[in-house]
């Protein structure tokens, strides 16, 4: 498929998608999450890759919904642009924008690969969501985050209120929620929602390394993992176990989990083939 929004770049087993409208600081359309959608598709059914960067171009990682406000105010843009940002807002009103905005986010979320998102610049609303959605966030210190949806007096709508909880807290979610001020990288990082804070320099290098540490790790223990993860926040203890050991049968049982032992007794590098 040729993208118009969006770069999809495979190699080695990492998929990189990147949003790419960096002259509007990679603030998504409805070709946008349309394209983001259908490579998200791509990567889940690519058996080779086997994990995912997303990543923006330029100087931000996505802005948010592109209403081009200013543009139409200031009379910047053609009558066929603003008709199209006009479309998206009474979209967004009706619901039919949400819904796709929705899918990209538990696109990102479910699937069974690990993911790591790149923030090179600004993550605001929806785009901040984008990242949360990834398993991993790996930043430079340029990257900035904001709620952005009650600064225009809407509640969070694409998973803010989901994940923020769940990974710095009630209180301090809650807190970024009604502010909507921004947060700068090392706050981030202060508060858990960046795993790592690199130099923009090693940012690229530092982020494809790891990806391809993990491309080169045991997939089907991987899928299990996330899942055990991701569904255990809940559940009791009792019923965490009872799902992991069923997991670890599963997993057992695997030509990867006896090409993990003998690789051990051969100390060599295991080759995993995801069987």
């Amino acid at each position: 498929m040729a993208y118009q929004t969006i770069l999809l770049h495979k190699r080695d087993g990492v998929a990189t998608v990147t949003l790419n409208r960096p002259e509007r600081r990679n603030a998504f359309n409805e070709k946008m999450i349309e394209e983001l959608l259908a490579a998200l598709h791509d990567v889940a059914e690519d058996g080779a890759v086997r994990a995912l960067i997303l990543a923006g171009a330029g100087k931000a990682f996505c802005s948010g919904t592109d209403f081009q406000f200013r543009e139409q105010r200031e009379g910047q843009v053609s009558p066929q642009v603003a008709e199209e940002a006009r479309s998206v807002a009474e979209d967004l009103k009706r619901g039919r924008f949400r819904h796709g905005l929705t899918r990209v986010v538990l696109g990102l979320h479910n699937i069974e690969k690990p993911t790591i998102a790149m923030v090179n610049g600004d993550a605001v609303g929806a785009g901040f969501d984008f990242a949360l959605a990834c398993d991993i966030r790996f930043a430079s210190p340029r990257a900035r985050f904001v709620v952005g949806f009650t600064r225009v007096a809407v509640p969070p709508v694409t998973g803010t209120a989901w994940f923020l909880p769940r990974l710095i807290g009630m209180n301090r979610a809650l807190e970024l929620i009604y502010t909507g001020d921004w947060v700068t990288a090392e706050k981030a990082e202060q508060l858990g929602i960046l795993n790592r804070l690199f130099s923009e320099d090693a940012l690229v290098r530092e982020t494809e390394a790891f990806a391809a540490r993990l491309a080169a790790g045991p997939p089907i223990a991987y899928r299990l993992a996330k899942h055990l993860a991701h569904s255990g926040v809940n559940l009791d203890l009792d019923s965490s176990l009872m799902q992991s050991m069923a997991a670890i049968g599963l997993a057992s049982q695997t030509q990867d989990h006896y090409e993990a032992l003998a690789a051990m007794v051969e100390k060599r590098t295991p080759t995993y083939r995801d069987t």
